[in-house]
């Protein structure tokens, strides 16, 4: 069915290790873990990622491995459903001070408690590496807004180098109509000229007679 999770078997001493495990473990918390796995036995599961290497119970599948358990079953999931371990041989509500059910809790709880030490040197490479990476996602980030700008400014200049490119090839021809402008006020100033000289000419063959004809030829 397409609900049902995927479930397949391996052997525990094949499941990885973490190579970064950032909890070092201590002797007096091994000690009860072994105890706890050779009076009651297996309890929570482990966590591995898709490649085998083990996130979370590392010291329970060593000690697991060292106390004679050979199998493991491993149920596929993408982390949105919860994996429960039921173990059909205990019962917690039986009123037993003996209780293996209620002594699995206690120790559940009191070895993680007391089996916890971190790795202060692990702890810092990783926070290292945290800091590392984000620089260096910086520097990519950075690196790529200035490969931007750069483009932006390459294309910038490539725009003006072909207008100037344009501009040159038109010089000529402005050139060419400013000397025609030129030439053509020249002419047209000469003209100007021309006419003054005229009107000066004729105003000195005629004189005003009178308001009908202001100008009369003279004797």
């Amino acid at each position: 069915m397409g609900n049902e999770p995927k479930i397949s078997r391996k052997k525990i001493k094949d499941l990885q290790q973490d190579p970064s495990n950032a909890n070092a473990g201590t002797e007096r918390g091994l000690r009860m873990l072994d105890d706890s796995l050779a009076e009651i036995g297996l309890g929570r599961s482990v966590v591995t990622d898709k490649n085998g290497y083990l996130i979370a119970g590392n010291k329970t599948t060593e000690r697991a491995v060292d106390r004679g358990f050979e199998d493991a079953i491993i149920v596929h999931t993408t982390g949105k459903q919860l994996v429960v371990v039921q173990r059909d041989d205990l019962d917690l509500l039986i009123d037993d001070p003996n209780n293996p059910a209620r002594k699995l809790a206690y120790a559940d709880n009191r070895t993680s408690e007391i089996g916890l030490a971190w790795d202060a040197s692990r702890i810092a490479a990783d926070i290292e590496a945290a800091a590392i990476k984000e620089a260096s996602l910086q520097a990519t980030r950075q690196l790529a807004e200035r490969s931007d700008m750069i483009r932006e400014i390459s294309m910038v200049q490539s725009e003006y180098a072909l207008r100037h490119a344009e501009i040159t090839e038109l010089q000529p021809r402005l050139d060419q109509l400013k000397n025609e402008l030129v030439s053509t006020q020249t002419k047209m100033d000469a003209l100007k000229q021309a006419g003054t000289d005229n009107y000066q000419l004729i105003k000195e063959h005629y004189v005003v007679q009178d308001t009908r004809h202001p100008f009369t030829q003279r004797a």
